[in-house]
């Protein structure tokens, strides 16, 4: 458990998402949860908000060279199996180095959660077309 608990640590300290700087502060398993909760929130609007900017994009007419319709429906089908796909990885990732049950996890598990919604967000630019 000692060894789970450093390893966590070590892995929180790595700043990939910005909820790590602002989590950093945080005292214990329960606020640090607290604090993730509150990132993973706000980048989840922040991914909802995109997604939708994305598939506004798509929903145009279709014109002779472009099929806009199955453009769209593929974004669809890929979003959610991304979610899907998220999901059982950072559940994956935060089970093989700490119990599922505990506090920590959680925050290990917001964490991935984060990451992963920061990098499609990024993704999700590319499907943006502006006339």
């Amino acid at each position: 458990m000692i060894r789970a608990s450093i390893l966590l640590l070590f892995l929180m300290a790595i700043p990939h998402a910005n909820a790590d700087m602002l989590c950093q502060k945080t005292q214990g398993t329960v606020e640090m949860n607290e604090c993730m909760k509150q990132e993973l929130d706000k980048v989840e609007k922040k991914l909802n908000a995109k997604y939708k900017k994305v598939i506004a994009s798509l929903s145009i007419p279709d014109d002779k060279i472009q099929k806009y319709s199955i453009s769209k429906k593929a974004v669809i089908e890929t979003q959610r199996a991304w979610v899907s796909y998220r999901e059982k990885d950072c559940f994956a990732e935060s089970t093989m180095l700490l119990p599922p049950d505990g506090t920590a996890g959680a925050s290990l598990n917001m964490k991935c959660m984060i990451d992963y919604a920061n990098l499609r967000i990024k993704r999700l630019d590319d499907f943006i077309i502006d006339f």
